[in-house]
């Protein structure tokens, strides 16, 4: 897995290229914490170039979400594959996160 990631006024964007699984959410998991600073504001996620997850890169996600929660910070899961957009909602889990269509959706939670 790659992973592509920019930081811009405390908004870090994530984007991983490749399937998320139990070999490869160990790095994103790792790219994601090094991000858990006073000084990020937001952690957005670009779903678009991954077309297969599995139960740990949700696993992944959730400590981002708890992280979001303790901190009073915003994480945001964008342009997600419709695949991947079903196993969260079969977990019950996309009401939970805030999923959205598109970048400036993303953007746009960070107020």
């Amino acid at each position: 897995m790659d992973i592509r990631t920019s930081v811009k006024e405390g908004v870090v964007t994530i984007q991983p290229h490749g399937d998320i699984d139990m070999n490869t959410s160990p790095v994103l998991r790792e790219e994601l914490k090094s991000h858990y600073k006073d000084e990020t504001r937001a952690i957005l996620t670009d779903l678009s170039k991954v077309k297969y997850m599995d139960s740990s890169g949700i696993a992944t996600f959730v400590e981002c979400l708890q992280w979001q929660k303790s901190n009073n910070k915003t994480f945001v899961l964008y342009a997600m594959a419709p695949n991947i957009h079903g196993v969260f909602e079969m977990a019950k889990l996309d009401s939970i996160f805030n999923i959205v269509a598109t970048e400036a959706d993303a953007l746009k939670l960070v107020g």
